[in-house]
């Protein structure tokens, strides 16, 4: 009994193995600025993002083919998705700008580790935006949203969220895991 308590002790769970200054940098790399789809669109390749194939990854095309379905008609969405492997994990990166017939559009650029169980810590969430987010909250099934308004520059909003398996995004999208968000709106 004393032995596994001490196992436990010494063992390092994920929360602690999980390369989240890698993962945060590789998001921030990519989604620093969602003001300008093209621009944004047009470096990822030389950040090592990849174009990601429909048939790679059912969880991703499922959750853009619902996406595509929830644009009210007369809007327009464009958009694309793409794979990252960032120290031995598969990240997934959706961009999508939504522009509605008056002109008003938000910009979107997520990045998903689906793989990933636990949410990333709120101390090295905090050490890398260097500043306590302006929302937070802790909902059932272990989710958790952490929300900066602004972000690193005006006009851009960061969201580092976490589905637990079974909560109602997870059941609603088919995804768990982290959810690295940068957004921005337009066009007013």
């Amino acid at each position: 009994m004393l032995s596994a308590a001490l196992l436990m002790l010494v063992a390092p769970v994920e929360s602690d193995t999980y390369p989240a200054m890698a993962v945060l940098g590789a998001f921030r790399s990519a989604c620093s600025d969602t003001r300008n789809l093209e621009r944004l669109e047009k470096s990822l390749r030389k950040k090592g993002w990849q174009p990601l194939a429909e048939t790679v990854e059912p969880r991703i095309t499922a959750l853009v083919a619902k996406g595509r379905a929830a644009v009210d008609d007369g809007a327009t969405l464009e958009g694309n998705e793409y794979s990252q492997k960032v120290n031995g994990r598969t990240l997934y990166l959706v961009t999508s700008r939504v522009t509605d017939t008056g002109g008003a559009s938000a910009t979107g650029c997520r990045v998903y580790d689906i793989d990933a169980k636990m949410p990333i810590r709120d101390e090295i969430l905090q050490k890398w935006m260097k500043k306590p987010p302006t929302h937070r909250e802790n909902l059932s099934n272990g989710a958790t949203i952490r929300k900066w308004e602004p972000a690193w520059r005006k006009g851009v909003t960061t969201d580092a969220s976490f589905a637990g398996v079974g909560g109602e995004f997870n059941e609603k999208f088919g995804l768990s895991g982290v959810i690295l968000t940068a957004q921005s709106i337009g066009g007013f």
